[in-house]
């Protein structure tokens, strides 16, 4: 079985995730996730067997839950639902529009000065 090389950390906001395989006994996962996200520890667990399109979907859902607690958005929302379908979306929209992704990244990372 072949694994995915998951990138080992990932800025969000002021913090730096640490990107881990899922680990099954791992304090931070259910049976039935196939990733974690946990703000204290700054670490994003996400199953490495998985098929690589459904790894990059769970990893930008595990991003999504960081953006969510840097933010501090309030814990009333439904959190859960409102990331599994952003995560699921914009996986497909960065798997549609490479060249648009691409661009994102090399002109996000530009100054407006």
């Amino acid at each position: 079985m072949r694994r995915i090389d998951f990138p080992k950390s990932i800025r969000v906001g002021f913090r730096t995730y640490r990107v881990m395989p899922f680990a099954p006994a791992g304090p931070l996962v259910h049976r039935d996730r196939n990733g974690a996200h946990c703000f204290e520890t700054a670490i994003i667990m996400v199953d490495d067997t998985l098929d690589p399109q459904q790894g990059a979907q769970v990893l930008l859902h595990e991003i999504l839950h960081a953006c969510w607690a840097v933010g501090g958005l309030d814990e009333e929302t439904d959190e859960e639902r409102i990331v599994t379908i952003f995560a699921r979306v914009l996986t497909q929209v960065w798997q549609d529009n490479p060249k648009v992704m691409k661009w994102i990244g090399k002109n996000a990372k530009r100054s407006i000065a």
